[in-house]
């Protein structure tokens, strides 16, 4: 039954297609049939116009839900607002405060730029010019006279000076301040080893011991002044690490240096012997010629040192 059915089916789709009989006019075109397929595939269908205004709906209720929430911080800052939208970034009441006009625009900004705060550093005072050969002076800078006294430390005369006319100087003018006592070496011609102690001497009060030095020098240069053998007498009284830096700093310019500064000194001085002493007052440098004693220096220095 089911088979027959079919055909009662196919008999009638015949009959009416064999009713459908072409216009006499008509002329079959395949490029028209081809145009109107290509207008029917660009023609969005009704499926395609429902499911865009289904979407665009979607996201304009997408946009009401986000824009609801951030007016209020919108209203407090709109300016970080619309950056924050150019930016595509999420607007919150928590903004940043907003860039400059030249930060969007990457133009260079007008607006002068706020100066860094510097923290005043308080500088170190300034240190006084270093005193050349300032080791050899004892006594007070601020002593209104200085006493010079050129010593040849191979001089037994130099040695007798130093020891009993140095110790009450001391006491009565280097220790109130009245006097500044400077000692500068001159070593004389007919000495051939005076130089080298000049130099050992130099070289130790860059250490801090010249008068340790010269005191020692000046009380055993009998010992010395035949053979040159400064090292062993220093070495009795001066620790071995510091006659080992004494021995490797000879060799320095320093200790040639300080002592053509006194030889010049010496010679601008008219020095025609040792010990020779040159009493310095208000700028004036003044020889002493009378024979040198205690007594003696005492008489000229009352009368240029104020008590």
């Amino acid at each position: 039954m089911a088979s027959h059915e079919w055909e009662t089916d196919d008999r009638w789709v015949e009959e009416r297609l064999a009713t459908l009989e072409p216009h006499s006019a008509w002329v079959p075109s395949t490029a028209a049939a081809l145009s109107r397929l290509q207008r029917r595939r660009r023609k969005p269908s009704g499926a395609a116009v429902r499911w865009a205004l289904t979407a665009t709906a979607a996201a304009c209720l997408i946009a009401v839900m986000l824009v609801i929430p951030a007016s209020r911080a919108c209203a407090e800052q709109p300016g970080a607002c619309v950056q924050r939208i150019l930016r595509g970034m999420p607007v919150t009441g928590n903004s940043p405060a907003a860039p400059n006009a030249a930060t969007l625009t990457n133009e260079p900004s007008t607006q002068a730029a706020t100066p860094p705060v510097h923290h005043a550093v308080e500088a170190p005072p300034p240190q006084p010019p270093p005193t050349p050969a300032s080791f050899q002076s004892v006594g007070s800078d601020s002593a209104p006279v200085t006493v010079e006294i050129y010593l040849d430390l191979d001089c037994p005369h130099c040695e007798t000076f130093l020891r009993e006319v140095i110790p009450p100087l001391t006491d009565a003018y280097i220790a109130p301040g009245r006097v500044k006592l400077l000692y500068r070496n001159f070593p004389l011609p007919t000495h051939p080893y005076a130089i080298l102690a000049a130099r050992y001497a130099n070289t130790a009060g860059h250490l801090g011991y010249f008068v340790p030095t010269i005191r020692q020098l000046l009380a055993t240069r009998q010992r010395w002044d035949q053979t040159g053998d400064i090292d062993t007498p220093l070495a009795q009284v001066l620790a071995p690490e510091t006659m080992e830096n004494i021995r490797c700093n000879l060799a320095h310019d320093s200790a040639d240096s300080d002592l053509a500064a006194d030889i010049a000194s010496g010679q601008a001085d008219h020095l025609d012997r040792t010990p020779f002493v040159v009493v310095v007052a208000d700028g004036q440098r003044h020889p002493f010629t009378e024979t040198l004693s205690f007594q003696s220096l005492k008489n000229r220095l009352d009368s240029m040192a104020p008590h």
